[in-house]
């Protein structure tokens, strides 16, 4: 690293040679960011340091506009197209008119709190609900109403969705130990109980026991089947890796199933995934070997070796199999990311202005003003592809057409106000509005533990439970599934992506997947989780990324990355900057794979840390995972200040007390020696001090960064939640 006399970083090298460098103004504002192959990105501010325009590294130029408190006002795209802000005297937003004159309106109370979301032509009205603590009691709109009950210390013990149009009624309870770690949900289908996953936890609060059964007096309803005995058993080591998966088909831990081993170097990369089945002969397993930037260049599986190439940007440009049954793949990429070539199409992308693609060569695609994939012509036939999208730019329906412009099938989405997908309705016959299946999908904080189908839409039969799923600690650590007839062990490989699946009778299913997702061999269970854990949607040959929906096939995004330029991301539709064995995105909003558990590591260290949980945690929250996060996405815990620190801004304090916890877990072996804490804080925006907390107004944030080899940057950012409370979240960067 290279750093100028104002400590600015102005040069980044990487183990392999390539570097990376920065310019600064006379301010210390980095105005160009010029990347290995010589690609520029270009910053502009004004006088006040607000950004003012950002120009990519072909071209594309996109303008902010600010108010005289600083206060974003408007974003001009490359198109011309622009988002408009308006705000109230305290600084909440009330106003948003998107890129396609959609206004949006938003209501708070005299606490700050949002009340409701209005969008303008009836489209929808969300409207929030809080109780004196803060806690949020209910949130309601038109496709759904979710209400909440908590406990004295304002943990969620109930969640109820009664009042969700059309949807089967199901409560979700909730059970905490003195720590405030959940240690049972329990599930209640039609007003019968079900199923009950219970957790427990090592001293260091990691899951070590996970355990799925009937609820205490389940029946089999109409409406569901009693799910069957389940036991996952995990350890450690003192990074706080996997070293070892148990799986077994009762509660005792008797009739094992799958057991996985993991392997790491002297570096902490993960070197081999091995399943063993009862009689510890491999079931599936992957090797792994890295370069000197910790890029992964060959896996070796079932199948045998896979090489991989990457280029200066570390984009994945090549996929060499061993295996002759499988096609070797190819990529290359323009300065921003938008695919040049590939195995798959040739030299047939063509990319426009915002960096959207306009063909694949074989396929045409047309973009409303937000950025969304509107229509897609198969070229050689005249066959379509129609996709509808809502105020939030949420998909909500996919209509495909033949060449004579006749419907063939219509797949419609319904979301809650959390913007989670709790509803598809596929019809096939177009003719009859009873006609079709809808799939319920019910959520346990972020993740779906229950598909419940209905098999005539919206005709006289009632939905019933299809599947059942266990989830582990992790994002998207999809471990079982059952339905009324089996029960299925699934088994991933190190992004997740489910590469097989064992039955509780030792049935083997096996997939096969390129190295961006798309599965070229379907195994005969069916199952729904494919790609780093995430839906697989055979229908539509998509992936549901939750805020997105992904084609693998051209190795994108449908639409444009919600949060915008927050991540520093250029290419608004890219997946995870073309790094698909290092990176995942399970929110559709940022890679973090690599980084979440780097960062995770990091919260378990310094969370565990007594000088700087005394010194910045509520006790009443802890450091508490995204799963009770509630509307707060990735890891976040709340900051309280104590009484001499209450008139001092956040970066006097915490940052320094973080950094001093950094050192210690170093010294204690919980985090490697060669993660370096570089830069920290760094203060955007305006805060003011209210009570015993620091409120950050409009985008105030300070953060601490940390170098971590092989990942990035991790962000861990300070900053105001939705409810007004401070909260701190991480975010993997490439600065």
């Amino acid at each position: 690293y290279g750093y100028n006399d104002g400590g600015d970083l102005i040069r980044m090298t990487d183990p392999l040679g390539h570097t990376t460098r920065y310019e600064y103004d006379v301010r210390g504002r980095r105005i160009q960011a010029i990347d290995p192959d010589g690609g520029i990105t270009s910053f502009e501010y004004d006088p006040d340091n607000n950004l003012i325009a950002l120009t990519d590294a072909v071209g594309n130029r996109t303008e902010f506009t600010y108010d005289a408190r600083s206060r974003q006002t408007s974003e001009i795209d490359p198109l011309g197209n622009v988002i408009a802000y308006e705000y109230d005297a305290v600084d909440n937003l009330i106003r948003k008119t998107d890129r396609l004159g959609r206004v949006t309106l938003y209501e708070y109370d005299t606490l700050d709190r949002l009340t409701s979301e209005t969008w303008l032509g009836g489209a929808n009205l969300i409207q929030y609900q809080y109780d004196i603590a803060d806690n949020l009691l209910s949130i309601q709109d038109g496709f759904s109403h979710l209400s909440y009950q908590y406990d004295a210390l304002d943990r969620v013990t109930q969640v109820d969705n009664t009042g969700t149009p059309d949807a089967p009624h199901v409560v979700l309870d909730y059970a905490y130990d003195v720590a405030g770690n959940v240690v049972s949900v329990t599930d209640s289908i039609e007003g019968t109980p079900n199923g009950q996953t219970a957790y427990a936890y090592d001293a260091l609060h990691r899951l070590q026991t996970l355990t799925q059964t009937a609820a205490p007096g389940a029946v089999a309803t109409a409406s569901a089947f009693v799910p069957s005995d389940k036991r996952v058993d995990f350890a450690y080591n003192q990074l706080s890796q996997y070293t070892q998966v148990n799986r077994f088909n009762d509660l005792l831990g008797t009739d094992l199933a799958v057991r996985t081993n993991y392997a790491y170097d002297t570096l902490n990369r993960l070197t081999s995934i091995d399943h063993l089945d009862t009689t510890a002969t491999p079931v599936s397993f992957f090797h792994y070997q890295y370069d000197t930037a910790s890029r992964i260049t060959q896996i070796t599986d079932v199948s045998g070796p896979i090489a991989y190439d990457y280029d200066d940007r570390d984009q994945l440009t090549g996929a060499l199999y061993s295996d002759p049954n499988r096609t070797d793949e190819s990529y290359s990429y323009d300065a921003n990311g938008n695919r040049l070539e590939s195995h798959l199409h040739g030299n047939g992308y063509l990319t426009g202005t915002a960096n959207r693609l306009l063909s694949d060569g074989t396929y045409n695609y047309e973009y409303d003003a937000e950025g969304n994939t509107v229509l897609r012509t198969e070229i050689a036939t005249g066959a379509t592809r129609e996709f509808q999208w809502d105020h939030r730019n949420r998909l909500i329906s996919v209509t495909d057409r033949d060449a004579d412009g006749t419907a063939t099938q219509v797949v419609r989405f319904v979301y809650d106000a959390f913007d989670r997908r709790i509803a598809k309705h596929v019809d096939l016959t177009l003719g009859d509005a009873q006609d079709g299946t809808i799939l319920y999908f019910v959520y346990d904080r972020e993740d779906v533990i229950l598909d419940m189908l209905d098999p005539d839409g919206f005709g006289p039969e009632q939905p019933s439970v299809d599947q059942r799923y266990l989830h582990g600690a992790a994002i998207d650590e999809v471990l079982a599934q059952e339905s009324s007839d089996v029960a299925a062990w699934l088994i991933a490989d190190h992004l997740g992506t489910i590469q097989a699946a064992v039955t509780s009778i030792g049935d083997l299913t096996t997939f096969v997947y390129d190295a961006y997702g798309k599965r070229t061999v379907a195994g005969e269970l069916e199952i729904r989780y494919g790609f780093t854990g995430r839906e697989q949607d055979d229908v539509l040959e998509l992936s549901y990324f939750r805020a997105r929906y992904y084609s693998s096939e051209i190795g994108r995004f449908l639409n444009e990355d919600p949060l915008g330029f927050a991540k520093m991301g250029l290419n608004l539709s890219s997946y995870v900057k073309n790094e698909p064995l290092r990176f995942t995105d399970p929110y559709g909003l940022d890679r973090v794979q690599a980084a979440q558990s780097a960062a995770q590591r990091i919260i378990d260290a310094i969370g565990n840390d007594s000088t700087f949980r005394e010194f910045v945690v509520d006790p009443n929250y802890n450091w508490i995972p995204y799963e009770q996060a509630g509307m707060v996405r990735n890891m976040w815990f709340k900051i309280t200040l104590p009484e001499e620190e209450r008139q001092k801004f956040i970066c006097s304090g915490i940052s320094q007390q973080f950094n001093a916890a950094f050192k210690r877990a170093q010294e204690r072996g919980e985090i490697p020696a060669d993660w370096i804490p570089f830069q920290g804080p760094r203060g955007e925006g305006t805060f003011t001090q209210s009570l015993n907390i620091l409120l950050g107004r409009g985008n105030g944030h300070f953060t601490n960064d940390v170098r971590v080899p092989g990942v990035g940057v991790i962000n861990f950012d300070y900053w105001k939640s939705l409810t007004g409370k401070p909260q701190v979240t991480f975010a993997e960067s490439r600065i």
